[in-house]
């Protein structure tokens, strides 16, 4: 099981103390996440009032919305100075404070632990460190804004909220991996370094989420150290559990959904890891069971979910069939099968691994999958299944990836595995027509003298081709790349036919 891990507050007071205008000015190191702060929905659009309760260490005190608006703002333009002094707050009432809006809120990953005041027995002025100004926070604004929206770009706005959260959960256990190290806490790192610890991942769904509009917060577990969404589907809420699903130490291309859309009580009693998840605080009541034993918990489907041509894909191991297969639903406790694949097995073949270890991917509108010896494009307007890559070595395929035009294979000996990882260009056009990619053997959408240069060096062993390029510049369809096959690439470039 992955460790847990939350960035959490602990103020360290007075590293170096002047004085300025009569008043105490010192420097507040704390690690964000306030332990014994109660959890609420926090947007940037839609504050709440909130009391604490009697687990807090002072008086109890009101976090008016006005408060709350005029931190957020000052920070989220990255206000040197702020002014506090109306609000008569401590420093361990600030402290909770600042910690609870950063820490819900993923625009302002810049904010980091550290801050200066001005002061005495109530805080007058506090100045944040921020881990970048000017310019350069400018640049990481925009690039987090446009990792989130290169996401975002993927969901379909007509999509129920139902399919919206799938699909970014599978998203992000597909394409992102725990940080063993404990390094990156906030979502801007998360999106730019590909990993992060529970708080970035937890961060990031809520982030993705809040622009498609779905309803979502936060759970917080001191005691595991732990930290995971609740979120909204046809007026029920939900734990989803990004961290937990992505399987440990990251095992490649995969996505688990042991811990999606689970209710209060099935969160606590799965055990799945060794441990159940306990002692949380959360604004809300999970009370729905309606997914506590859905189709992909009972199936333990770990592939992706993926959507295509009005359909949703997934690969599970068929107990009846007794056969691992690809199967398109509607989400529905219901399937139907698409694609029977080979089964994993052992070494000697004598057990049968009863999943099915397949990437799933949309590319050219074509679903990218595998089995354990092939990798193939299905088509399903045509319903036509396309060999793209068969396995070159003892090991097995056990998932893919795909990014832009880049397709990741993983060559591994058993699910345990970490396996191998291997990666080759994709062409343009869909495999399902041939012809759009015939002679474009470097795909690069057209066919050039490159192209032929590139065949000829195939055909002579000087640089051998890929399987995937072998079938570009396999003209005459023969499974090999001869200098007949280099002549027809040179007149297509040369636009002689």
């Amino acid at each position: 099981m992955k460790t847990h891990k939350m960035k959490y507050l602990l103020a360290v007071l007075t590293l170096s103390v002047t004085v300025f205008f009569n008043s105490t000015v010192s420097t507040c190191s704390c690690t964000y996440y306030n332990n014994e702060l109660n959890s609420y929905n926090l947007s940037a659009n839609n504050y709440k009032s909130f009391s604490f309760d009697s687990l807090n260490h002072y008086d109890n005190y009101e976090i008016t919305e006005d408060l709350r608006n005029k931190i957020y703002n000052e920070l989220l333009i990255a206000s040197s100075v702020i002014d506090v002094s109306a609000y008569k707050l401590t420093l361990f009432e600030l402290t909770d404070i600042i910690s609870d809006i950063v820490n819900k809120s993923p625009e302002l990953f810049y904010v980091t632990n550290q801050f200066t005041y001005t002061g005495n027995d109530y805080i007058e002025t506090f100045s944040p460190k921020y881990d970048a100004e000017g310019e350069t926070l400018e640049n990481h604004i925009k690039t987090y804004e446009a990792e989130l929206d290169k996401i975002c770009a993927l969901v379909n706005p007509s999509w129920s909220d139902l399919e919206k959260v799938v699909f970014v959960h599978d998203y992000i256990e597909q394409n992102f991996e725990f940080d063993l190290n404990g390094e990156i806490y906030d979502c801007y790192g998360f999106l730019t370094q590909k990993r992060g610890v529970c708080q970035a991942y937890a961060l990031t769904f809520y982030a993705i989420m809040a622009r498609m509009g779905v309803d979502t917060s936060f759970a917080i577990s001191t005691s595991m150290d732990h930290m995971w969404n609740v979120v909204k589907i046809d007026g029920n809420w939900y734990h989803v559990d990004t961290t937990w699903d992505d399987p440990y130490y990251d095992y490649f291309g995969y996505a688990f959904h042991n811990f999606l859309l689970l209710s209060d009580e099935a969160i606590q009693a799965d055990t799945t890891f060794g441990e159940n998840h306990h002692d949380w605080s959360c604004p809300y009541e999970c009370t729905d069971t309606t997914y506590d034993n859905y189709f992909w918990k009972e199936q333990n489907v770990v592939t992706p979910f993926k959507y295509l041509d009005g359909k949703w894909y997934y690969g599970c191991y068929d107990n009846d069939l007794n056969e691992a297969a690809i199967f398109s639903t509607n989400l529905n406790n219901s399937h139907t099968p698409v694609y029977a694949l080979d089964n994993w097995t052992n070494d000697d073949a004598s057990e049968i691994y009863k999943n099915c270890y397949s990437g799933l991917n949309v590319y050219n509108n074509e679903l990218i999958f595998n089995s354990s010896s092939e990798i193939f494009a299905y088509e399903p307007m045509t319903d036509t299944v396309t060999s793209i890559l068969k396995k070159e070595a003892a090991k097995n395929f056990y998932s893919t990836r795909v990014n832009d035009s880049k397709l990741t294979y993983l060559y591994a000996e058993s699910p345990d595995d970490i396996g191998t990882l291997f990666q080759t260009n994709l062409p343009k056009a869909a495999f399902s027509d041939k012809e759009a990619f015939m002679a474009d053997v470097d795909f690069d959408g057209k066919v050039t003298l490159t192209d032929a240069a590139l065949a000829l060096k195939g055909a002579l062993l000087i640089s051998p081709l890929s399987q995937i390029q072998t079938l570009s510049a396999d003209i005459d369809n023969d499974g090999k790349v001869q200098l007949t096959d280099v002549v027809m690439v040179l007149r297509k470039s040369l636009l002689i036919e």
